[in-house]
């Protein structure tokens, strides 16, 4: 629909307009091809669908002209294909176009390299993988709870969906540490002292660790914004060290770079992964690529309008089902 008025910085000028159209045609098509093969090939329809859509979210919002990646896969890979690294590319003299689009939408940046299995243990549609053996964290579903009696100021009362269901508040920061916005999180003192471990309530994704938000409702959706449906938000931990990780579109944006960068260059472990009789990750590598079918199209067109856009969730504990 927006191809035919397109939106922002893409009205003020015929090229800007013309690169709009065209990028989201290539886009759509590249998604459709991604969609009709096989694992082996996904990964490279599936970037390049990403990257076409970054060109029309740079004509929409406006940013620095770019012609190279900006990204660099680590080629000395590792047995598990899950701890291959991406890092920046450095580039003294013109602008990758994962840095143009990371720009256009106020994303962070990765600053180091990042291995791909904490990539996709980072994105809220992963959040429900069966991970074997990791120590990547997950994103946590977070849930805004009422209060029974009085609403105190300045708190939320919220349920946080951990990995571990039966936390004592003394292991609370060690659990959180991998999460830039766990000193937001806090116990309620005479529940902590009162039981070994914290009291659960029920979620819509299972048993939830009854906490609270040190801030008010606002201070919530601005830190942790509902994501793509309505109610559904989520803690993401940082992909490298104790940074904030880049939106949850960029982390898609870094992490098809690299499955497409290992689909291309490196076909015969790739496929090897793929396996299933034999490789561990690959049901994992197969879920990412459904989900980043699923997710592009949402995201793309929250960053071209600038607007996010949550809709009725699902009647499952997984959202993304």
């Amino acid at each position: 629909m927006t191809r035919s008025d397109p939106p922002g910085a893409a009205k003020d000028t015929l090229v800007a307009a013309a690169t709009y159209r065209a990028a989201l045609e290539q886009f759509e098509e590249l998604t459709k091809a991604a969609a009709s093969v096989g694992y082996p090939a996904r990964p490279l329809p599936l970037f390049y669908a990403l990257s076409q859509a970054g060109r029309a979210i740079v004509a929409a919002r406006g940013g620095a002209d770019h012609q190279v990646h900006g990204l660099r896969l680590d080629r000395n890979l590792p047995t598990n294909l899950l701890e291959s690294k991406v890092e920046r590319q450095a580039l003294p003299k013109s602008v990758g176009q994962f840095q143009a689009v990371s720009a256009s939408v106020k994303s962070p940046l990765i600053n180091e390299p990042v291995q791909l299995g904490a990539l996709i243990h980072s994105l809220p549609e992963m959040s429900v993988e069966l991970a074997t053996s990791t120590d990547w964290p997950k994103a946590l579903p977070l849930f805004i709870q009422p209060w029974e009696r009085v609403e105190v100021p300045g708190q939320t009362k919220i349920a946080l969906v951990m990995e571990e269901e039966h936390v004592a508040a003394a292991a609370l920061g060690a659990a959180l540490s991998k999460y830039p916005d766990e000193n937001r999180i806090g116990v309620n003192p005479v529940v902590a002292s009162a039981f070994p471990t914290l009291p659960t309530v029920a979620t819509p994704s299972g048993a939830g660790v009854g906490l609270v938000w040190l801030g008010d409702k606002a201070n919530l959706d601005e830190a942790l914004p509902q994501y793509r449906y309505r109610g559904r938000r989520w803690m993401r931990p940082s992909v490298v060290g104790t940074e904030v990780p880049p939106s949850p579109l960029m982390t898609w944006w870094v992490l098809l770079f690299g499955l497409s960068m290992l689909a291309r260059y490196h076909p015969v472990p790739w496929t090897q992964a793929l396996n299933v009789d034999a490789s561990r990750t690959a049901v994992t590598l197969e879920l990412t690529m459904n989900r980043a079918l699923d997710a592009m199209p949402h995201l793309v067109f929250e960053a071209i309008m600038d607007l996010p856009i949550a809709l009725v969730p699902r009647d499952s504990f997984d959202p993304f089902a």
